[in-house]
């Protein structure tokens, strides 16, 4: 897939962000999505992702609800919002101090997740498999513990997959038994529909 800028009209994005958007409701999830959001990278699409979060949080809790959490070992760009969601001195020490808000935990701990996800959340972003340093699954109790505590406390639930390339080994492809679990919370459903974008990168 060839991305130009948006500046410039061509006819595969518009059939793409179609096909996007019928795949995704054949699953269950965002019934009512209409809309892509075409990025340039990744590390773009998590930055609009977090925007989205903090537009919501605001809409949702008022203007003290703009905390966001990501976790340790993890890769989320190198803008400066996905950046400081990347909690590894390597990478955010030449560029800090890094932007304020941002909170990190320890990836597949349950235990701290409600002292963690707290009333001024508004986005917690997470990889169903982390690809820095290694290759760390997160647990099924994991996640479902994570989409509760969000619901719980109005904040958006962020899944970064770019790391992930190969569908059948991602806890949350469409193709697994997690995903459709998870689609049958009533929380879950609504926090898709009414909270989440497509975020798609090239």
């Amino acid at each position: 897939m060839v991305h130009t800028s948006n500046l410039y009209h061509n006819p595969w994005t518009g059939e793409l962000s179609k096909l996007m958007i019928e795949k995704t409701k054949e699953h269950g999830a965002m019934h009512d999505a209409s809309r892509v959001f075409v990025c340039n990278s990744g590390s773009e699409a998590n930055e609009a992702a977090i925007k989205f979060a903090r537009k919501v949080g605001k809409v949702v809790g008022g203007e003290h609800k703009t905390d966001f959490v990501s976790f340790r070992n993890s890769f989320h760009g190198r803008t400066m919002g996905s950046l400081s969601a990347t909690p590894n001195p390597k990478y955010q020490k030449p560029f800090a101090p890094m932007l304020p808000g941002f909170k990190y935990g320890v990836y597949n701990e349950i235990e701290g997740l409600d002292k963690l996800v707290d009333e001024n959340t508004c986005g917690v972003i997470v990889e169903p498999i982390q690809g820095e340093g290694g290759v760390y699954e997160a647990s099924t109790e994991f996640l479902m513990a994570l989409r509760k505590r969000c619901n719980d406390v109005g904040a958006v639930l962020i899944y970064d997959e770019i790391q992930v390339s190969d569908a059948n080994r991602c806890p949350l492809s469409p193709s697994t038994s997690l995903f459709h679990m998870l689609l049958q919370l009533d929380d879950f459903k609504r926090e898709f529909k009414t909270n989440y974008r497509l975020c798609s990168s090239s």
